[in-house]
């Protein structure tokens, strides 16, 4: 469990394969704004499976709820 909106030095293979995807891109390291849009298009990206890519509005928002997944947040 990580107590603040990132953790770069977590050390998890989700963490690790996505730091080392990041750096070979971008040639940086990954920073909180990164991981942030990592999470929320994953949760987009899971919501818009879960409706068969048909929800909309609030809709969407309700196929969000519930969803859960490993982050290379840790």
């Amino acid at each position: 469990m990580v107590g603040v909106d990132g953790n770069d030095r977590s050390q998890n293979d989700k963490n690790e394969a996505y730091r080392a995807a990041f750096m070979k891109a971008y040639g940086v390291r990954p920073n909180l704004m990164a991981i942030g849009g990592y999470d929320g298009i994953k949760l987009i990206s899971e919501a818009l499976k879960a409706s068969d890519g048909k929800a909309r509005g609030q809709a969407l928002v309700d196929a969000m709820k519930g969803k859960g997944w490993m982050s290379p947040r840790g």
